[in-house]
């Protein structure tokens, strides 16, 4: 009874790595997950990894990264504004100093230090970060609204489980029904010689 099978080695195996990880962010093995097995068609030794699963992780992964973005804006908003409210105390203190030349003790006051940035330049900055914080937004929205579901067959209760036996003489066409029943279920096939 000669099976096909693929050997993996963590020391050399990039792409089952990659897979692993993939698999480990599925939502099913979540701890927010329902946790039921994954019901997907058997892969070949050397096929392809599951389509629907490996969009569904890009996508997550999209989702993240733009989730990142979104802070990053928001926290460069924030400092924006500190900019901005040291702007406004220079100029607070610039005309102070202006409309009285010394201080308390009749002496010239110490000099100020200018902002790095202009009141436009901090305008037009806070501009753009909120247009791009906007842009972010609607782009998770969309994405969030679009998110692609898996789609796997229903889990079988125990009383509807079913093992099919194929018997019959050579070339009548076993293995051909015993394949297509296997994919178009997405179920497991055994094969006994």
């Amino acid at each position: 009874m000669d099976q096909p099978i693929e050997v993996y080695s963590l020391d050399f195996d990039r792409q089952y790595i990659e897979e692993e990880e993939i698999l480990k962010r599925v939502d099913n093995f979540l701890p927010i997950g329902n946790g039921d097995p994954l019901f997907l068609s058997l892969r070949r030794p050397g096929g392809e990894f599951w389509p629907a699963i490996k969009q569904q992780d890009d996508n997550k992964r999209r989702i993240e990264n733009i989730k990142t973005e979104i802070k990053q804006a928001e926290q460069n908003l924030v400092e924006n504004d500190a900019l901005e409210e040291k702007i406004l105390d220079y100029q607070k203190t610039k005309e102070h100093r202006e409309a009285n030349p010394t201080d308390e003790n009749g002496e010239a006051w110490p000099e100020l230090e200018e902002p790095e940035k202009t009141q436009e330049e901090v305008s037009e900055a806070r501009n753009q970060l909120t247009t791009k914080k906007g842009e972010l937004e609607s782009q998770l929205a969309e994405m969030l609204t679009d998110q692609l579901e898996v789609k796997m067959p229903p889990a079988l209760k125990e009383d509807k489980k079913l093992n099919v036996i194929l018997v019959g003489p050579q070339s009548s066409g076993r293995t051909t029904a015993a394949n297509f029943l296997a994919q178009e279920h997405q179920r497991c096939l055994i094969r006994l010689d």
